[in-house]
């Protein structure tokens, strides 16, 4: 029996994971994915990212809103973004080239974002 590798997202947690994306994000597109473990629409959008790992080898960052509120509004400044929840932000040589929240977080928009980039880079 073969091991097959399961698609996952990557932790966002502290200062260091979030330079270490955006340095990722120099080489190709990357997704930061906001996350409330207590919002209904936030686990509809977790569903969609999901599925958007299962078929994408973009990297993608998930916090837990409550667990790094701190860490989640650092985001929001230092990308000079309005923080919600769930919201997810595409970077891209550290420049935001699209951010959503709420129902536009479908894993169809997220992979129409990520072939534009991927086009033009």
């Amino acid at each position: 029996m073969t091991e097959t590798s399961v698609p996952a997202f990557e932790p966002l947690q502290t200062m260091h994971n979030l330079q270490n994306a955006l340095d990722l994000s120099n080489q190709k597109p990357i997704i930061l994915f906001k996350h409330s473990s207590t919002c209904p629409i936030s686990s509809e959008a977790f569903d969609e990212m999901s599925g958007f790992i299962d078929v994408s080898d973009t990297p993608v960052f998930l916090l837990i809103v409550q667990d790094s509120k701190d860490l989640a509004h650092t985001i929001a400044e230092q990308l000079d973004v309005t923080h919600e929840s769930p919201q997810v932000i595409v970077v891209y040589k550290n420049d935001v080239v699209w951010d959503a929240s709420h129902y536009e977080i479908t894993q169809k928009n997220v992979m129409k974002i990520i072939e534009s980039v991927t086009k033009t880079a």
